[in-house]
């Protein structure tokens, strides 16, 4: 579990793309799920959701 987290990390310090942040975003919210990880962990999956979806919305560039 907490290698997947940390691949996650890796992915999203490599490309900081909106399935990379639903991944690492994933891979927190299992951590808190199945590990004895406090709120923290509950309040980065979220901080994780939130940067994914604001790629989401962003359109790309060069496109307004």
């Amino acid at each position: 579990m907490l290698e997947s987290l940390s691949l996650a990390r890796e992915a999203v310090r490599l490309e900081a793309s909106q399935g990379a942040w639903f991944s690492l975003g994933n891979a927190q919210l299992a951590v808190y799920n199945t590990c004895t990880a406090g709120s923290e962990e509950l309040h980065r999956a979220g901080k994780a959701f939130t940067q994914a979806c604001s790629r989401l919305a962003a359109p790309p560039l060069g496109k307004v």
